[in-house]
């Protein structure tokens, strides 16, 4: 759900008044987001809250799909904290092109020391480099992000 919220709010601005589907293998995220909310968790029906309000002030149509975890297996892998032995990441000639476009970011968001795009990167696992550890676990506000 977490994930979910900061994903909108990074985004909002390029996702106002749009149609917005968002895919997640998480069953109870599909459910609370979709009701608007649920009666097992009022965390997770707070968090929920939030997220449809948001996409609501924004003028999003918002629906969330699940996706089955075996065919999520690069996100549910690396949630789990496995590495891929197959990760990629675009070349650094491809992300300046995109960067040159949309405005060159701060923050590198999910990366490691070796295919970070960005100086500033946060990392899933500690590295002395890393600005962060788990991009996930602090807010992204007025954070410009490439993840």
């Amino acid at each position: 759900m977490l994930a979910v919220k900061r994903a909108l709010e990074s985004f909002h601005r390029n996702l106002q008044n749009t149609a917005t589907t968002v895919f997640t293998d998480n069953t109870t995220v599909v459910a609370y987001i979709n009701r608007q909310g649920g009666t097992h968790s009022e965390r997770l029906c707070q968090l929920a809250w939030e997220v449809v309000m948001r996409a609501r002030d924004s003028g999003m149509t918002l629906r969330v799909s699940h996706i089955a975890g075996k065919l999520n297996v690069m996100a549910d892998a690396l949630s789990r904290g496995q590495m891929d032995p197959n990760e990629w990441a675009l070349s650094q000639e491809t992300c300046n092109r995109i960067f040159r476009v949309l405005g060159r970011p701060m923050v590198d968001l999910f990366a490691t020391a070796e295919n970070a795009k960005l100086q500033i990167f946060c990392s899933r696992q500690f590295h002395p480099r890393a600005h962060h550890i788990d991009a996930l676990s602090f807010p992204w506000d007025n954070l410009e992000a490439y993840a």
